[in-house]
Order: C-alpha cells, then structure tokens, then sequence
C-alpha cells in the first residue's frame, strides 16, 4: 500500500513546489520559498554566481574526420581549457587539468588521444579508480567513434573482461581503458603478452586524479614507477594526461603522482548557471533532551519538494542503509503505481554490474527524477543533468562537499545545493559556525611513496617484472637496499650486475593496493524456489548488513537473510513485506600485543608497538520505517574482524591525572581532543589519508574505549560495547592511540615513533594557535556551545594532556592546576584569563616568516609546512621528507619482521652432490642428450585425433618438449631452468630412436645461450607437441624470449596440445587427467625414485643457494621422462582414432 502524507503536510509542499497548479522547474525560485518557509532550519545561505563560457575553434590540427565527429555530437568549438589542454599535449608536455565538475575535462584527454590513435597508430591507457567511470568513458568514446566512423578501437579491461576477450584487447585495443589494480595484478607482471601496446604507447590518462591520495595514492605511485620502467624496456616514454577534481593542491598532488613537472590547467571556460547552497538544522522535537528530527526526515522532506518541482534530484547518503530507506521513502510517494517506470531509483556499490549500467542510462535519458546514491555518483559518472543535490549529512571533508554540490547546474541554469546536517557533532559544528564552512580551503592530497614497506612490496614486483642491474634506480629512490632484503627473504638472486627473480610466487597478489579483503559475498535470492544472485557485499560490509534476520534491501526491495554461509561468502535470502528496517550494533576495541619500544614522554611516557583492533557485531535493532522507533532487538554471532597492526601511544599516570584534572570526565575529554590534535598532525608527517591511520583513545588492555558522544562529550564504553560511568573507574590510565589501519602496518607507525616529541609540540601548536575559543575540526573536534568554557572546554582540556606530554610545557600545566584548585576552594584570587590556552606561547615567530598562520582559518596549512622543519638543537634545517627513502638495513628488516621468512644459508654442497648432468656446452649452459632405440614411424600421423581431420604430419617433424621452471605462477618472473625435447632421429652411430635432448643451465646468465640453442632446433615444418604446453610452456617460453630480446621462435610453428584431446576422451574414465595418472592408466609406466615436478622450483632454489644438485639431477630425470610419455601418448591417441574408424566403417558398411 502507498505510503499517504498528512494532508497538511502534501498542502504545503505543494505549495512550495508548483506555480500557478503546475511545477515550478527553477530552482531559484525553491531555494527562495525553502528560505522563507523554513528560515528557522536554515542556518547559512551562500549564493555562487553562474558564468560565462570562454571558448575556442577546433584546432586546425586536428584530424578533419574527428572534427566532423565532434560537430556530429554537438561540439562545434571547444572551451578554453580545453583548447590549452591540447595545446599543452601537442608539446609533450604532462598536463593536469583541474576545473569543476560537468566542464568537459574528459575532453581534454579525448582529442589528443584519438587524434594520435587516428595519424600515428599510437596507443592509450585510461586509468579510472571505478569500474563505473570506465564503463562510462568507453561508452563515450563509442558514440564519438559511431559519430565519425574514426576506427579507433577502445576496450574496458578489468576483472569483469571475459578470458577470451583479454588477448584481442592486448592486440588490438587503441585505447585500453582499466584501473591502477588491474595494471598492478594483470598488466604490469604480464607486460610481454602488451608487447606491441606497449611500444606504441603515447598517452597515459589518469582521471580523478584527487581519489589518488594517502596510502592508496602511494601505492599508485609506486605502480606508476613501474609501469614507466616497462614502457623504458620497450623504448617509449609516453605522457601523462591526468584531471582533477578541485582540491587544496592540485599541481603538486599531479607531480608527486607521476614525479614529473605538469602543465597546470585550472581556469574552466565552461559555462555555469548560479548555485544557491543551503545549510540545514532539523528543528528541536524535544527540548529537554535537546533531540532534533532525523537528517532523513528533512532530506526526504526536501527532495519531495525539489522533485514535486520538476528538478531533477540527487541525494547523497552517508551509507548504503541510508540510502535504500531514503530510496523506499520516495518511491512510496513517487513510485506507488507498479504499472508506470520507476522514477526513483538508487545507486551504490553492491548492486550487481547490469543493474548500475541500467540506473546510468536511465538517468542520462532523463528518465529518472530522482536518485539516492552513496560517494559512488560523487566521482564524474556521466548521469545527464541534475537540478539539486541534496547531502543528508556532512560528508567529512570540505573537497567532497563542494564535489557533489559540483552535480547540480550541468546545465546554465540556476541550482539548489542543500546540506542537512546530523546529529553528529561535526555536522552539527558546521552548520552553526557557517563561517568555517564558508572560509574552509579544500583538504591538501597527500601520498608518501616511499613509505619502506610499500616501496618494499612495489620493488618486488617490480623485480618480478624485470631484472634489476647495480646501478637502476626505482623512480628517485636506490633499490639497492631492499633488493638486499628481498635476496635474504629468497625472492631474489645476486648474480654478477644483475638481481633476478627466483621465486615460485606471484608478488602482485600479495599487494592490495586499496588494502581492501579479497573475496565479496554474493546475496543469493531464492524466493521462488531458484538461486539467483540479486547484489554483492564487499567483506568489510558483511558483517554489517548480512547476519542472519537482517532486512538487505535492493533498489528499496526488502529481502531477509535466512542464511550466511561465511567460509563460502554467501548469503541466502528471501523475498519478504516488514514494516522495519535493520540496523547493526557493533563496537571497537583495542589490545596491546607487544612494545617494541618505549621512552619518556613529558610527565608521561610514550611506546611504539603492536596492537589488536577487534571490531564486533554484537547485534542488531529493527526500526521501523517512518517512526523510526525501535521494536526490537535480534542477536549476531559471527567471527570478529580482526586487524594485527603496528601503533604509538601516549599515556599519562592516574595520580597525575587525578592532581591534573577535576574530574576523570574532563581527563576523558582532554584525552579525545589530544587524539583529535595528534591525528592531524601524524597524518601531514607521514603524508597519509585521515582513513589511512586511525585514533583511539582507552586502557590498552581491551576493557575499556573512549567516544565522543552526540554531544562531543567523552563516553566510555565497556569490552562488551556497553556505555559505562568513567567515574566508576578503579583503574584510570587513558592512552591516546595513533594505528596503522592495515593488516601487518605499512609503515605509518614507526616514522611517528621516531618523531613522537615533535609531533606532540606541533599538536600543542597546532591547538593554541587556532583562532577558535573553545575548540572547533581544525584543532580538537567540533565543539557544541554548551561546552565553551575556558577553563574546562575541550580546547583547554586537550592543550592540557598535551602539555603533560610536552617536558617545555610542564610548568604552564602547573600553573593551570593550582588556579583550577584554587578556583574549586572559591578562592577570589583565582582569575580566569581569557585565552587560557594561550598564556604560554611557543618561541616568537617573526612577522615575514612563511610558517606564521595567517589571521583566518588556515591551519592545516600552516600544519603541512610546519610538521617538516624539524627541529636539531636550536637550528632550524631545510624541509625534509616525512618518510625515509633510503632506510637503514637494520631499520628495514625490524620493518620487515614477521614478513621475513628466510632462514640461514645451507652449507657449502661437496663436490659430488655439486655435479650437474651433461656435458658443459656454453659457460653455464649443460646439454644432456640420450637416445632410447624404437622403430621411427614411417607413414605420415594423422592427427584426426585432435580434431584436425585433413591434416597428417611426417614423424620427424615433431618435437616433443617440456619445461622445468622457476614455478607455477606464470608471468614475468617465471623462467625456464631446463628445456626438455624428443624428437625422432636416426644416428649414424646408436641407430634410429627416439632421441631426447634437454637443456640446463647453471646460471641466471646462461638464459640467452639456452633460448638462442633451442631456436636453433627449430625448423620452419617444425610442429611442436607438448601437455598443456599451448598455454603454459609456449607463452612462457615466448615472454623469455621476449625479454632476452631475442626473435619469437615459437608463435610462427604449429603445435599440437596433448592435453585436450586425452580430457575429451578419457574425462569420467580416471580420477583426473593429469599426465601421471595418464601414464598408470592408460600406458603402464611405472616411474620410479622420481621427483615430483611440483618440487623442480625448490631443487633449483637449492643449487643456486649452496650449489646442491642431488634433486637437480632427479629433475632432469623427471623431463626425460615427460617428454618420452608425450611420444607415447601421441602414438596410442593417433591408434585409438585409428581404431574407431576402421569400426565405425566396418559397422556402417
């Protein structure tokens, strides 16, 4: 049934909403009523004026066909920005072009790209950080290739690319559009298969480049100095086109990104119709509790109005919960008559591809009236235009405001941006102090990609990729430490100037560059008795919206899950009608394992460590829609998740504190706010993302943890997640935690260990310098008015703990307590100054000096130059780098630690276990060559059995062959150590047989010399014969080549696999068709003492290490055997065929 709106209530937003009975379409015209209708909710207006287009003719260079593509499309001359942006791209020069949302930055890469693609054959790769983007990116370079009949082909390459599909892209793609971890994982460690891509690669495109920051930034950096040290293997240097949305730093963020200088693009010649953005307070519903409406509510409120108006709307959710209720509370106004196309729809993560493909073309129809989305739509996914934006909560950052404000107005007229805030403290700071909001400068991007351990993991795969030489450099950085290390952990062998990969692993599956668990969870809907796979849960989100009883919604459609099967990530749900909605109850704790170091921290002391963050669900509430009351509880039983990490932490003694503070709430309070400090200032220190490294504040053994209550006040909360009373407390030790948030740590911890002082006095700074009075987010936290007052406000209560960590500001936090005392005892003589925080500046700062914080409220600024003078003695040096790029060895194996798995180097082997088999043909290179006698087919094999039926091929044109490699991963790094082949002969000494020749080489450098003498076995009637060689041995054998630059013997001759016609015919027959199991069943070969070729990586391993060839002689035991099985198998297969014919002609005849 449709959900019905009080009368009153319809009669007033359709007032609101129409003109003269009909809808108003101007949103102008809504924020206007909104402000006179509601002035008591709206706390800030600020009004931004439209402009005008600047614009620029086609260039003449480009290709006259792509000019006709673009008129076709509507596009008859370019924006300014877009003009300079060709401009700069025909000089070669990097480019970053950072304008608004909607101002046609996609084509600033486009036209020199296709143009290349069109004149030289030049290649292009797309980097977007979303499936989505780059769906949305292919789909427009179609249309723009339809419009012209330009044949420049262009292909999305990412995990959803069929198999089959994969190799044609490589060949054939122009412009290859994927994401940095597909070029991590599937590009880079496979680069050879992208030989001709690569050789022809002019242009690299980076969109969004603003989403590239903190951890994920630096691991994205480091993939990008290994993608340049392939493209230098192939001879290009190709060039960078990155876009931006508008944050603090723009250029700098570019050129840290590629290490290279950019040609900045900032002024947009896009044209823009004005904008009207509100801030929203819902009003107070209780006044004795101070309890206002939901955001919600009022979301839901406005974007009935907007969309009763006519405008086109979007409302941004801060979760997925959020935004299916919101979705279900406008489709039941909007939405109720099944019969017509739904005008409301959501968008999020977790929504099956085809679904949000379905959403993004409907919303680019202009079909759609509204939708609800989560971040997703606040990156540029092409969704048509759109009139207001709504944001029902703060999103957390001031560039990602101002990003989905950038939404509305893609067309030039006026648009509404309304920003309801919650309960939270943060939005509520915001929208009561509209002047921070207004005068806040977006957030700084930062990356450190020379944080050890990430530069650690990107050096080993790079490694992996190609060869290092004494000397090569990794970007900026000597590798020459961490190839070190990696040869110590067995990945890696010196050998002469060169390092090589030896290992049987594949790195890039070991490095998660967004540090997210592998493996989603698929809901499963089998409502009507089928199994069908309706959405996905990424493994973070699991536990929180799929334990069994939980309402999952899908486009506001509500499902319960009876079943989670979660070793197997599936959930089971059906299809169900409940008035409620689910919403888990889970908490955080924290538990220190382990401190590796500790010192003397003020009047306190300080430790670098290892840590246990547990977070649990230990239940759920079921809330009804609508009322929003709660009916009931259900229970959860699932593992908790569970994060092993590396951390720093500040504590202070109870007696102190006791002396310290009136109360253990207001210790509590201090502590929170010095968390809030120290976290701003720890991540401009080590260049991290806020995500990246996390805060916390309790006991350290579990018991306890601190939170900021809606009300900014601290409120502890038990092991169990219950609220508790801190005054109750026997044992009052409160620490203040700064944690690396990624399993093992990447790094973050141990650079603010080292720098723990430093960083407690520029929290110190940071927190008196700020113009607040009383605390605000850019030093403590957001402070309500009923907490500001001097003495025991949040501000002073933080400067306070952090003064006790400070040994210079002791004395001042003396001083504060005796007035504090005095004060409590009704002393008169207690004056409170004004500015108690700032009693004590630090050292004067002259006037002209570039690290004073101006008037206005620029901290973070002034904290991202300051964090990197560091002090020595009474000296001032140069700006250093917050992460080392050359660690000590010592400090990077304690980096390492429980990564380490290499163990002592064996002995010396004796001389006779060191002898290799066969004779030394080239230095390093053994040949060992045998002949078993057999009779040599004398008539052509027909190779019917293989389904070729017209083609027979003469004995002696068939080589068997076999490889023995460095494991099983495939890639780059794998190499071959032996080459096993058989061919038919007749020797003029032994007779004629089966002649089995192999190679082995000794060295890493004896590669080339194995490859060159086995091309030169080769002949043009040459056809290869192998299992499972087409596609393991031959394209492993042809990267080799490829990187030995040496001619591809292998692709030009046929090849004949074994190992698809025996499973045609003998699947179902044996337990599998593993070759072993071939030759016990079907060929009576009894192999004895033999060493399974599983175990070939760990022989080689050995030899090279201690010179051991005990099992390197059983490997090469094991090929001869191999490939004389595959001149066995052929034979009895081509008799078989053979067989079935002559029975089949007999029985039809």
């Amino acid at each position: 049934m449709a959900y019905e709106l009080a009368k009153r209530t319809a009669d007033a937003e359709q007032q609101l909403a129409t003109r003269d009975g009909l809808p108003a379409r101007d949103g102008a015209l809504l924020s206007a009523r909104l402000q006179r209708r509601y002035q008591d909710r709206i706390t800030g207006s600020f009004a931004i004026p439209g402009r005008e287009g600047r614009y620029a003719p086609i260039p003449a260079s480009v290709p006259p066909a792509l000019a006709t593509a673009l008129n076709a499309r509507g596009i008859e001359q370019l924006y300014s920005h877009q003009a300079e942006a060709w401009e700069a791209s025909q000089r070669g020069e990097h480019v970053a072009i950072v304008t608004p949302t909607a101002s046609g930055k996609s084509l600033c890469y486009t036209l020199p790209v296709v143009s290349a693609a069109m004149q030289d054959k030049a290649k292009a790769l797309y980097l977007f950080p979303t499936k989505a983007l780059a769906q949305d990116q292919v789909a427009e370079l179609l249309e723009l290739n339809r419009a012209g009949d330009l044949g420049v082909k262009a292909f999305t390459f990412d995990g959803d690319t069929p198999g089959d599909a994969r190799q044609a892209i490589r060949l054939h793609g122009d412009i290859v559009v994927s994401n940095p971890d597909m070029l991590h994982q599937a590009i880079l460690p496979h680069h050879t298969k992208w030989a001709q891509f690569f050789e022809n690669l002019r242009y690299i495109v980076i969109d969004e480049v603003h989403t590239y920051r903190g951890v994920f930034g630096s691991h994205v950096t480091n993939v990008l100095r290994r993608l340049k040290r392939i493209c230098a293997f192939y001879g290009v240097q190709p060039q960078f086109i990155l876009c931006s949305a508008t944050i603090g730093n723009p250029q700098a963020h570019a050129e840290a990104l590629i290490e290279a200088p950019v040609t900045a693009i900032t002024e947009s010649g896009a044209p823009s119709g004005p904008k009207q953005v509100l801030l929203w307070n819902p009003p107070v519903i209780n006044p004795d509790l101070g309890l206002r409406a939901s955001a919600r509510s009022q979301s839901n409120r406005i974007a009935r109005i907007a969309i009763k108006s006519g405008l086109k709307t979007l409302v941004f959710a801060q979760t997925r919960l959020m935004v299916e209720v919101l979705t279900k509370y406008l489709k039941d106004i909007f939405d109720h008559d099944p019969r017509k196309p739904p005008r409301i729809r959501a968008y999020r993560g977790g929504y099956l591809p085809t679904e949000r493909r379905e959403t993004e073309r409907a919303m680019r129809a202009g079909t759609i009236d509204g939708i609800v989305s989560t971040s997703a739509l606040e990156l540029g996914v092409d969704i048509g235009s759109l009139d207001v934006v709504i944001l029902n909560g703060y999103p957390g950052s001031v560039a990602a405001t101002w990003q989905r404000f950038g939404r509305a107005g893609r067309r030039q007229q006026p648009a509404l941006g309304v920003m309801v805030a919650s309960s939270q403290p943060l939005d509520q700071y915001v929208v009561r102090h509209p002047d921070f909001f207004a005068e806040a400068s977006p957030e700084h991007a930062r990356i450190a990609p020379d944080q050890p351990l990430i530069l650690f993991d990107h050096i080993r795969c790079a490694a992996f990729e190609l060869p290092f030489r004494v000397g090569d450099g990794f970007g900026p950085i000597d590798p020459e430490v961490f190839l070190e290390a990696l040869a110590e952990t067995e990945v890696i062998h010196r050998e002469g100037e060169r390092w090589e990969w030896i290992a049987d692993s594949y790195p890039a599956n070991a490095v998660s560059l967004r540090a997210v668990a592998d493996g989603n969870f698929v809901v499963v809907d089998r409502s009507d008795g089928r199994q069908q796979i309706i959405a996905e849960v990424d493994y973070s989100a699991a536990a929180l919206t799929l334990y069994e009883g939980a309402i999952h919604m899908v486009q506001s459609t509500p499902y319960q899950v009876e079943t989670l099967d979660w070793e197997g990530r599936k959930a089971y749900v059906t299809r169900t009608h409940v008035d409620y909605y689910t919403d888990s109850i889970d908490f955080t704790k924290l538990k220190v394992l382990d401190r590796f170091d500790g010192g003397v921290a003020g009047r306190g002391d300080s430790h670098h460590g290892e840590v246990h963050v547990v977070r649990r669900v230990a239940g759920y509430k079921k809330i009804r829609y609508y009322t929003h009351e709660n009916i009931g509880y259900g229970p959860v039983n699932l593992p908790d998740q569970e994060l092993h990490t590396t951390a720093v932490w500040w504590q202070l003694p109870q007696a102190l504190l006791l002396r310290a503070f009136a109360s253990k709430q207001d210790a509590l309070d201090g502590f929170l706010g010095a968390a809030y400090a120290l976290h701003i200032v720890a991540t401009v220190a080590v260049m991290a993302d806020a995500r990246d490294l996390q805060k916390s504040v309790g006991n350290g053994d579990g018991t306890w943890i601190a939170i900021a209550d809606q009300s900014g006040r601290g409120q502890l909360r038990g092991s169990d997640g219950e609220p508790g009373a801190v005054e109750l407390l026997q044992e009052f030790v409160p620490t203040v935690y700064l944690y690396d948030n990624f399993p093992g740590g990447v790094g973050l911890s141990e650079p603010l260990w080292q720098r723990q002082a430093e960083l407690v006095q520029r929290a110190r700074e940071l927190v008196q310098r700020c113009d607040c009075r009383a605390g605000c987010p850019a030093c403590v936290g957001p402070v309500l008015a009923a907490q500001e007052e001097d003495e025991t406000s949040p501000r002073a209560l933080a400067l306070r703990v952090l003064d006790l960590f400070d040994a210079q500001a002791c004395q001042h936090v003396a001083d504060v307590v005796l007035r504090l005392l005095r004060k409590q005892a009704g002393d008169p003589k207690a004056a409170t100054p004004a500015a108690p925080a700032r009693d004590t500046p630090p050292a004067p700062v002259a006037a002209n000096d570039a690290r004073q914080p101006p008037a206005e409220r620029s901290v973070f600024a002034w904290v991202e130059q300051e964090i990197r003078h560091k002090p020595t003695g009474t000296a001032t040096t140069a700006p250093a780098p917050p992460a080392l790029r050359r660690p000590e060895v010592g400090s990077l194996h304690r980096l390492l630690g429980m990564r380490s798995r290499g163990g002592p180097a064996p002995a010396r082997a004796s001389a006779q276990d060191r002898r290799l088999p066969g004779e030394e043909i080239a230095p390093g290179l053994f040949l060992i060559e045998s002949l078993q006698p057999q009779a040599i087919p004398t008539a052509p094999l027909s190779l019917a059995f293989a389904k070729r039926e017209d083609q027979h091929v003469a004995a002696h044109d068939l080589l068997f062959f076999d490889t023995e490699t460095t494991g099983l991963a495939g890639g780059t790094g794998t190499r071959a150590f032996m080459i096993g082949a058989a061919d038919w002969h007749v020797c003029p000494q032994r007779g004629e047989g089966l002649r089995i020749r192999q190679l082995l080489i000794s060295t890493m450098a004896a590669e080339e010399a194995m490859l060159t003498t086995f091309a030169s076995w080769l002949q043009p009637h040459t056809v290869f014969c192998s299992y499972n060689g087409r596609s393991y041995d031959a394209p492993l054998l042809k990267t080799r080549y490829r990187l030995a630059r040496q001619a591809d013997p292998i692709t030009a001759l046929d090849h004949v696999d074994l190992l698809y016609p025996t499973r045609r015919r003998y699947r179902g027959t044996w337990e599998n068709c593993k070759l072993s199991t071939i030759e016990r069943q079907l060929l009576r070969v009894v192999r004895e003492d033999d060493l399974p070729g599983s175990e070939a990586p760990a022989a080689w391993l050995r030899f090279l290490r201690g010179g051991d060839a005990v099992n390197l002689r059983r490997v090469a035991d094991h090929n001869h055997q191999d490939v004389v099985t595959l001149a066995l198998l052929l034979q009895r297969l081509v008799r078989e065929e053979q067989r079935e014919r002559e029975t089949l002609a007999l029985v039809s005849g």
